[in-house]
């Protein structure tokens, strides 16, 4: 039988592809939810001002946005914003509050700025995460200090030391508390007028933001 030739009472099936319109498919297609059709949605952004169906060709795009409910508009977050607000100040908080500072016995007042290493003979860590630590060298006739004995940082509001695996050892005296010795890698937080003595007549003094 010629291929053209069809058995008698056999109807022809539809062509799926006779038609190209976009309302031809109203029936068939349904929007995200089912709340729309192609055609309506055509309308929808045509009367927007966004274009026509014929050029939405066949990609359907929902107009609904997902946002947090403490998440701000795109526009609420200009350069002018960012400039502006405390939380994205360079530093972080401790830009905004001032620095708080010590010093070792009588001697120079310095900032804590950055996080200061104390000891001996103090070197830096072979990988620095953040800002470069600030080298203070102290004497240790007796050799009770390490070569890198103690940090000292401000961390936002706070002051916190941390013995870095002295030999001897780092005591601290906070106003107000028992005397405690940190352990080998500890750290704690110290308020103002707080001694950190760390060997050979080394008392480091905790000094409030001027």
């Amino acid at each position: 039988m010629p291929r053209s030739a069809r058995p008698a009472g056999l109807a022809s099936a539809p062509d799926p592809f006779a038609q190209s319109d976009t309302a031809s498919l109203d029936d068939t297609v349904k929007g995200l939810g089912g709340k729309w059709t192609i055609g309506e949605r055509a309308a929808e952004l045509d009367s927007a001002g966004q274009g026509t169906g014929a050029e939405i060709g066949d990609t359907i795009v929902s107009s609904r946005r997902r946002h947090r409910a403490d998440t701000p508009p795109l526009k609420a977050w200009s350069p002018s914003r960012v400039d502006s607000d405390p939380r994205f100040a360079p530093g972080g908080g401790a830009a905004s509050i001032g620095h708080y500072s010590f010093r070792i016995g009588n001697g120079q007042v310095y900032q804590l700025d950055t996080p200061v290493y104390i000891g001996r003979k103090p070197s830096s860590p072979r990988i620095v995460t953040g800002t470069m630590p600030r080298l203070l060298k102290v004497p240790s006739p007796s050799m009770e200090v390490s070569s890198t004995h103690l940090e000292v940082r401000q961390d936002g509001a706070t002051v916190v030391v941390t013995d870095m695996r002295s030999t001897n050892g780092t005591f601290v005296s906070q106003p107000g508390s028992t005397h405690l010795k940190l352990r080998q890698g500890e750290s704690v937080v110290v308020v103002p007028g707080t001694l950190v003595d760390i060997g050979d007549g080394n008392v480091i003094e905790i000094l409030p933001i001027r």
